[in-house]
């Protein structure tokens, strides 16, 4: 599929329209399907064209067992046969359909390098605890090495209007955060609130003002209603959690390297009690400043 589609003007010229993309992996599994609906539904809204994943590995036999040899002449029909019922089910999108062999993040840091997509949308499983979601999921491992933004749909949240967006950021360098154009066009388009979540330590680094970071978040969400909260937390996911119910946030965006976002919840000491509202979509937005020493 060339990515791009045609329409005519008034006088039957073609007009050739470059199509964003989303890349969506898959596994087929009910958190994959999820988040397959939820990528249709920003595809209509913004006229995203989906480009859906499936990378597998040929598992290996012990050799004192036999078995018959799998290869990827039996199983990629299979896998075509099963993009194709998915596709179906959305007529209205366009679709590419990419099969590769190996490992799902290699294949999918790949298949990002080439085709430079507006942003890749995964699904959680359905567990009640952000760990338990993340941890030995592709979507952490991708999540460690990101160029652009990733959306993590939680199992059983649906596409909707988003009204309220917080965005956990302990800085006011937002030009140092890639994907923001992105947030921007979510939050327009959808007329939502951006509530910036401080969690900086009053005892250890003064807080710049709120206005301050207002203003600086002012020049990368034009036209945007925005407010700053600043807390005072230890722990970002509990922080977070708190917030979330509070306001009643529609979607959680955090840089996940900015704060060590995932050593803090994957801390040895922290992961069983650091309860996440799985509802909530998740953007992760990359850090500019990972992107170029990557």
């Amino acid at each position: 599929m060339c990515g791009v589609i045609c329409k005519f003007d008034s006088i039957n010229h073609i007009i050739f329209l470059e199509m964003k993309k989303i890349i969506v992996p898959t596994d087929f599994s009910p958190g994959a399907n999820n988040a397959l609906a939820y990528a249709a539904g920003l595809a209509r809204e913004f006229n995203y064209h989906i480009v859906l994943l499936r990378a597998y590995e040929i598992p290996m036999p012990p050799v004192e067992v036999p078995a018959p040899v799998l290869s990827p002449e039996i199983i990629e029909p299979e896998l075509h046969t099963k993009m194709d019922a998915f596709a179906a089910d959305y007529p209205d999108i366009i679709f590419e359909k990419v099969i590769k062999q190996g490992d799902a993040v290699n294949e999918l840091i790949k298949l990002v390098a080439q085709t430079k997509p507006a942003m890749v949308v995964m699904g959680m499983r359905g567990a009640g605890k952000l760990s338990r979601i993340f941890v030995g999921s592709t979507t952490t491992s991708y999540m460690r090495m990101m160029k652009l933004p990733l959306l993590v749909i939680p199992l059983g949240a649906s596409y909707k209007q988003i009204k309220k967006i917080v965005l956990a950021a302990d800085t006011t360098d937002f030009e140092t955060i890639g994907g923001m154009p992105l947030l921007e066009q979510l939050a327009t388009a959808h007329h939502a609130r951006v509530s910036v979540l401080s969690f900086n330590n009053y005892k250890v680094k003064p807080l710049v003002s709120k206005d301050h970071t207002r203003i600086k978040l002012g020049e990368h969400l034009h036209d945007v209603e925005t407010v700053v909260h600043f807390e005072e937390h230890d722990n970002v996911v509990e922080g977070i959690n708190a917030h979330v119910d509070k306001y009643h946030s529609d979607m959680v965006v955090m840089v996940p390297h900015q704060h060590t976002f995932l050593e803090r919840i994957f801390g040895a000491s922290s992961t069983e009690d650091m309860a996440f509202n799985t509802q909530v979509p998740l953007l992760a937005l990359p850090d500019k400043k990972v992107m170029t020493l990557s």
